[in-house]
């Protein structure tokens, strides 16, 4: 089973810290696919957060709540994919340099075949900053 984790997509990032909104339609695509390849849709909120994001499609209940950068810090996502049986997620979501990174670091560390998924990912630079990209690789994470 595949999972999408959909990291941080959070009203009160695009309002008050500037991210860009048009990766809310990109997001929504990929939520579209997950959806019709029955993959497991799980959202992750950062614990200071707001609602999620203005236009976000929200189609599951699967919802959990971070206190620190990488969402398997909150043990309970481990043990929810686990118990579905996932051994694959994808991640997306806002900001590619730390939230998104460091889950993706999180789920490789928890034995997950891991996806980055560029065309998904907001970041407040513009860009995912290539020394990250190159050590999401070296630890086995795919580049999508």
């Amino acid at each position: 089973m595949n999972a999408l984790l959909i990291i941080d997509m959070q009203e009160n990032y695009f309002e008050k810290h500037g991210y860009n909104r048009a990766i809310i339609p990109k997001v929504n695509q990929r939520i579209v696919a997950a959806v019709r390849q029955k993959e497991l849709i799980v959202y992750v909120k950062n614990i200071a957060g707001t609602d999620f994001a203005e236009g976000l499609q929200v189609v599951s209940g699967n919802v959990f709540v971070k206190k620190s950068p990488d969402a398997f810090s909150n043990l309970a996502l481990d043990t929810f994919l686990k118990k579905h049986w996932v051994t694959a997620v994808e991640t997306v979501g806002i900001d590619g340099n730390c939230c998104v990174y460091k889950t993706a670091l999180g789920a490789i560390r928890c034995g997950y075949e891991t996806y980055f998924n560029l065309e998904c990912v907001g970041t407040k630079s513009g860009a995912v900053k290539q020394k990250l990209i190159e050590e999401m690789r070296e630890k086995g994470i795919h580049i999508i």
